[in-house]
């Protein structure tokens, strides 16, 4: 199993784009995206499989992401600086982070696994508590009571449900106590068994819901369980409808929005877990809470889909609970989404590239999509000279096409002055495509103020185009 360390960070700030390079689209709607690399993850070695992946940015403002047994933490969700890596004996299955970024839980088999700061704090194992062979975490929840303890809750694949305790030790930090202090009182925190077999089938993801002062944990996959300390309720899914491998809570809009492995999209009543609507428009891969709805406002959520007619995947962006497509733009496969529980405003993805001498994903792009205005897609390219590039552009997104005259123009007189290297052996093509965009540019005063302005080797050429922009004023009707 190959260790996925190598990673590649950094940006050309002239070009705006990360060193990977940038991709412009259109949406749907007229609007412009970019798609930035900011960093790059690569195997150490020769790779013999495809890398068990997670991802995710966190309220602390850090980004996570896990290949396989390797896990790696960017400081903040711009990927600008990496803050550690770390790896563990086997493959990661689940993880999450405080709220104040300091202690990182993972999941790795039948064992957790407590980072703080970058560095193994406690390792504990649950395989005692289990029946199975086969058993993995496939959630962990960081909750902070009132007093400020954190209070953290792990569900198992069989449907077990554990709970840390003495976490008070993990509150240590946010009080000022050194870190040697802490690593003396880790050894009161334990794992509890909750619940042995919350139900029969295998589980594949899990949510907390909270009412008024009680909590249920709501576990799905072939069937869907809540458990709380009161009662343990399950039912199973419709024929129609099959395992459930996701699953995100929108509590303000008292909604549970589950991801079928088929693709369909269920709306799901969270008190009564009935089945408020099935959206399969798309074959649905994945999906990320973009904005939770409030009551002025819709929410967004972000889904990697597959067309059924073209098999091409998406990112689509589509409005909550009315399920209404705002954008839609075709992105390379395989691709991850990462769910973003930052203050970013940026959608954040995991992308795979193979390279053309392998089956098998050679290096994870970390990448960001930002709406941006057309125009100032368009004056990027001028800035940089990519006259053939901006005028489609300009075609494309129905701009002002003169711009891009005006300032070949621009470009032309630099290149007639008589200092200029390549104006001995350019200079009659160079003077001839200048007068040719002066035919395409309407705005008279720009005309005359170029003729004027520009300086050549040449009395004759410069005699030219006094006269030419004599002639244009003449033929204008003012």
């Amino acid at each position: 199993m190959s260790l996925w360390t190598n990673v590649s960070i950094g940006s050309d700030s002239e070009e705006e784009t990360v060193n990977f390079g940038t991709t412009t689209f259109p949406a749907n709607n007229g609007s412009l995206f970019q798609s930035y690399t900011l960093a790059k993850i690569e195997p150490e070695g020769e790779i013999s499989e495809d890398p068990h992946m997670l991802a995710s940015s966190f309220s602390s403002g850090q980004v996570c992401v896990s290949a396989n047994s390797s896990l790696i933490v960017f400081t903040n969700d711009t990927c600008s600086e990496l803050q550690f890596t770390h790896t563990f004996e086997s493959t990661i299955n689940c993880f999450t982070v405080s709220s104040d970024g300091l202690f990182i839980i993972v999941g790795v088999g039948s064992e957790i696994h407590c980072l703080l700061q970058g560095q193994l704090l406690f390792s504990r194992s649950v395989a005692s508590m289990v029946d199975s062979d086969n058993f993995i975490f496939v959630k962990i929840f960081i909750e902070v009571t009132e007093n400020g303890v954190p209070d953290v809750s792990l569900v198992g694949n069989s449907g077990q449900i554990f709970r840390l305790s003495n976490t008070n030790a993990l509150s240590m930090p946010m009080k000022g106590d050194s870190n040697e202090s802490l690593k003396q009182t880790v050894d009161l925190i334990q794992v509890q068994l909750l619940k042995k077999d919350c139900c029969k089938s295998e589980v594949s993801c899990a949510v907390i819901l909270h009412d008024c002062k009680s909590e249920r944990f709501v576990l799905m996959g072939d069937e869907i369980t809540v458990w709380s300390k009161s009662r343990t309720e399950s039912s199973y899914l419709e024929p129609s409808i099959t395992r459930i491998k996701a699953v995100i809570p929108i509590e303000c809009v008292s909604l549970l929005v589950a991801l079928c492995e088929d693709g369909q999209l269920l709306m799901l009543c969270p008190q009564t877990l009935l089945l408020l609507l099935l959206w399969n428009k798309f074959s649905v891969q994945d999906m990320v809470l973009l904005d939770s709805p409030s009551a002025d406002d819709e929410g967004t959520l972000l889904l990697l889909t597959q067309s059924h007619e073209d098999k091409i995947s998406y990112i689509q962006i589509v409005t909550l609970p009315g399920m209404e497509i705002k954008y839609k733009f075709s992105v390379s496969f395989p691709t991850y989404l990462m769910p973003l529980l930052s203050s970013t405003q940026e959608v954040l993805y995991l992308e795979g590239n193979k390279t053309s001498n392998t089956d098998y994903i050679s290096s994870l792009h970390i990448k960001t999509i930002v709406e941006s205005r057309p125009i100032d897609r368009y004056q990027k390219l001028l800035r940089r000279y990519k006259f053939d590039a901006a005028e489609s552009f300009a075609v494309s997104f129905g701009l002002d096409i003169e711009l891009v005259y005006k300032e070949r123009v621009k470009y032309c007189m630099g290149l007639l002055q008589p200092w200029t290297a390549k104006a001995a052996t350019d200079e009659s093509v160079n003077f001839t495509t200048f007068v040719s965009y002066l035919d395409k540019i309407q705005d008279l005063e720009f005309v005359c103020e170029a003729c004027i302005k520009t300086i050549t080797g040449d009395l004759t050429k410069t005699q030219t185009l006094l006269d030419y922009a004599s002639n244009r004023l003449k033929n204008t009707n003012m």
